[in-house]
C-alpha cells in the first residue's frame, strides 16, 4: 500500500506565487510567500532551495531586487 506524501513546501510556494501572478518571482516575492504560508521568515537555506526550484522551472526573476 502506497502512502500519499504531502507536497513539499517549495511546491506550495511556487503555487502561491503563480496564484498571485508573481512569476517571475523575486527574492522578496519568495520571502513574502514563504512567510504567508509558514508564519515564519525563511532561512537562507530555505530561500536557496526555493530559488533553485523556481530557477529550474524558469520562474525565477533574472535581476535581484533593487533597494528603493
Amino acid at each position: 500500500l502506497d502512502t500519499v506524501q504531502p507536497a513539499p513546501l517549495v511546491t506550495h510556494i511556487a503555487g502561491d506565487l503563480l496564484k498571485h501572478d508573481l512569476i517571475p518571482a523575486t527574492r522578496t516575492d519568495i520571502e513574502e510567500s514563504y512567510a504567508a504560508l509558514t508564519n515564519s521568515f525563511p532561512s537562507e537555506e530555505d530561500l536557496t532551495e526555493v530559488e533553485l526550484f523556481l530557477y529550474n522551472l524558469g520562474w525565477l526573476a533574472d535581476a535581484p531586487d533593487k533597494a528603493a
